[in-house]
């Protein structure tokens, strides 16, 4: 009598039902953070045409203290006939006198969106001005910025901070380092505090048991105290010593192996018992 040794048409599909099994515990591994620590597991690229071409967000004229300038906010996009959403945000010292701030409908033949409305600079201080456009499932798709220095006696604008260049940093305004919390993740949202001249990006992070999106930075203290303001920003505070602020790093690079090896563990017990069914 010849035994066969091959395995049965059972033996084949639990073989395969380990392997799904094995592919989807690596590929949670891989999209909770990687073995390597190095955070997000998947780069998302994109080819073609953009839904948002470009976001422009301007004064016209120069701004005085409490003296009223119009806000000019433009968005374009080659998706003619469907729906764009374009908003503006404004800082605490920056007051709405007069439109609106908010559009949302029918991107025009020509291509090109916006709104105008009447602004005032009341409070003396370091404001940014921010402005969101893109489709209504993704209204932050694309941004711009406008940053407002204003005293009493004047008010700076431009698309960099210019009140908070580097030289400034010193004894009462030290560097250092910072994490920076978002309220979700956008990688436009590293692309505005680029504008920051000085900054310097240490690595990404995540933060806290929420995980919420996260760099580190090393940055001025008065460069901090403006990004606050930004209403993406979630949090920004001293960050831990460098020992420290790995610690998270390391604790995701251990949790990863455990995992791994207890997928493996789990396999091997799999195979083991099918091996004695069959």
């Amino acid at each position: 009598m010849i035994r066969k040794t091959g395995l049965g048409m059972t033996g084949r599909l639990l073989l395969l039902l380990v392997a799904l099994l094995v592919l989807a515990g690596l590929a949670a591994v891989w999209f909770t953070g990687n073995p390597a620590g190095s955070g997000w597991g998947i780069a998302v690229m994109s080819c073609g045409e953009p839904f948002i071409r470009s976001v422009n967000l301007n004064l016209e004229g120069r701004p005085e203290p409490g003296k009223p300038v119009e806000l000019v906010c433009s968005v374009e996009s080659a998706r003619i006939g469907e729906n764009i959403s374009l908003e503006v945000v404004l800082p605490e010292g920056v007051r709405l006198k007069s439109g609106d701030l908010r559009w949302i409908g029918l991107m025009p033949t020509g291509g090109t969106a916006g709104i105008r409305a009447v602004i005032a600079v009341e409070t003396p201080g370091d404001w940014i001005v921010t402005a969101w456009a893109g489709p209504a499932a993704e209204p932050r798709l694309s941004g711009d910025v406008l940053f407002i220095s204003a005293s009493k006696e004047k008010c700076l604008t431009g698309k960099v901070p210019v009140s908070l260049t580097p030289a400034q940093a010193g004894a009462g305004n030290p560097r250092q380092e910072y994490l920076i919390a978002f309220r979700e993740y956008n990688p436009r949202y590293k692309t505005i505090m680029l504008m920051f001249p000085g900054m310097d990006f240490l690595g990404d992070s995540s933060y806290g048991d929420q995980n919420r999106p996260a760099i580190r930075v090393t940055a001025a203290r008065d460069q901090i105290t403006v990004i606050r303001q930004l209403d993406f920003v979630l949090t920004a505070y001293a960050s831990p010593s460098g020992a420290a602020a790995n610690s998270g790093a390391d604790s995701m690079l251990v949790r990863n192996i455990l995992i791994s090896a207890a997928l493996v563990i789990v396999a091997a017990v799999v195979f083991w018992v099918i091996a004695k069914i069959i």
